[in-house]
């Protein structure tokens, strides 16, 4: 019996994670596709891309694995429509790394808690800083002034070397961006070591489906 071809379609904050995964050879023979990263705050765009995205994959996949987070999409014509609604709607088999976000398939709340010293912290992915200006488009100060100053510090979960890059080469986008949320900006180094869990998990399920 012949495998069944599969294809991922994954939230742009995940590129170059998925890309280093390919390389390794962890994903051979599967086909990726990428929407913008961080479309949670536009949900009408997230809906649009990701079914475009979806679509896509038709004819070249027989099963699908979606990276999106149960929290990554609500309607908010339909609250109790949700992105396996979504999703479901392309008529695609599918499954999905089943975690609140992209932080929660990064890291478990053990993670958080170790890594955080104590602190209240905005965990963020690398993309969320390289592509602020789209991320965070429709964000005014009332909306930063509710989300940003309630947390001690944002830190960065880096599992590429993304924030002494950018301290090296755009220390300026650091210090604006922390002024921007009124908060600091780090980083922890964390591992793949979750998402590849994560990922083996939902490919088994997906084959064996």
């Amino acid at each position: 019996m012949n495998e069944p071809r599969i294809a991922i379609v994954s939230c742009g904050s995940f590129r170059e994670i998925l890309e280093g995964l390919q390389a390794e050879g962890f994903l051979d023979g599967i086909e990726i596709i990428y929407t913008e990263p961080c479309l949670k705050e536009r949900p009408r765009k997230l809906e649009e891309i990701l079914k475009q995205r979806i679509e896509e994959t038709k004819g070249k996949a027989d099963r699908l694995l979606v990276i999106y987070g149960d929290g990554c999409f609500v309607d908010t014509s339909d609250f109790s429509r949700g992105i396996d609604n979504l999703i479901a709607d392309t008529g695609i088999e599918y499954e999905r790394v089943r975690e609140h976000s992209c932080i929660e398939m990064m890291l478990s709340d053990d993670d958080k808690e170790s890594l955080s010293d104590g602190m209240k912290v905005y965990w963020m992915m690398p993309a969320w800083v390289e592509y602020k200006d789209e991320v965070f488009e429709e964000w005014d100060l009332g909306k930063r002034n509710q989300t940003f100053p309630q947390n001690d510090i944002a830190l960065i979960a880096d599992s590429r070397g993304f924030y002494e890059k950018l301290l090296e080469e755009d220390p300026e986008k650091i210090l604006d961006f922390s002024d921007w949320m009124g908060i600091p900006l780090d980083a922890r180094a964390v591992t793949l070591d979750r998402f590849r869990e994560l990922l083996a998990t939902s490919l088994k399920r997906l084959r064996e489906t």
